[in-house]
């Protein structure tokens, strides 16, 4: 194994810092608004700032790999599959609901991502899934698109 250090590159933070601007917009727009309103934004923004400190401090402290990479996809190929992969799931979520379109889109970009255990993929999709269904329906009161299957619904 290297000890060589990962090095940042630009173009590796282009997407965390418009996520970070939209997320700086939306809170300067929002100022205004009840204190029991801004509770959700707040809470789910400290805790995404979290994450980003900790993937940036993994990636930045952590040692190179010796440059196997896991997944068969070229760099190429996982750059539009990530581009595709998004929409895929947003275009198929009204047909086949909430539920099962997350789940396969979070397999789908485990895969890609270079991800080998099957097993893991589909428990941490599932609870994943169950997770943000849960907080969006429960507890938000928001109607997700859901699948009819006669004898079930997901």
């Amino acid at each position: 194994m290297s000890t060589t250090k990962k090095q940042l590159k630009l173009e590796e933070a282009v997407i965390p810092g418009i996520a970070l601007l939209f997320a700086a917009a939306y809170f300067f727009q929002t100022t205004d608004g009840p204190a029991e309103v801004m509770r959700w934004p707040i809470v789910t923004a400290v805790v995404s700032l979290i994450f980003v400190v900790a993937i940036l401090a993994k990636f930045l402290f952590s040692a190179s790999s010796d440059g196997t990479g896991k997944s068969s996809f070229s760099v190429s190929q996982k750059s539009m599959l990530i581009l595709v992969g998004p929409l895929l799931y947003t275009i198929s979520m009204p047909y086949i609901g909430f539920a099962l379109s997350s789940v396969l889109f979070l397999n789908l970009m485990f895969r890609i991502l270079g991800s080998t255990s099957w097993g893991k993929n589909i428990v941490i999709s599932l609870l994943l899934s169950g997770g943000l269904y849960f907080v969006m329906v429960s507890l938000m009161e928001m109607d997700l698109p859901r699948l009819n299957l006669g004898f079930m619904v997901l």
